[in-house]
């Protein structure tokens, strides 16, 4: 899946998110998603949306 998201994104130029986190157990999935402790997918997200405002990604830029 990684590398066919890599490829599309060369494709079209865009960037493509992907953050899974990889969690063995429930303790280990509620401490990385703890808003508290660094909320693991959230800083993905916010990863993600920083780059639309980078010009070389935007549709009129």
């Amino acid at each position: 899946v990684t590398r066919k998201l890599m490829d599309l994104s060369i494709d079209i130029d865009k960037p493509i998110g992907f953050g899974v986190l990889t969690c063995e157990t429930l303790k280990q999935a509620t401490e990385r998603s703890d808003p508290n402790k660094g909320n693991k997918g959230a800083e993905a997200a916010k990863g993600c949306v920083s780059l639309m405002y980078y010009p070389r990604y935007r549709e009129n830029g």
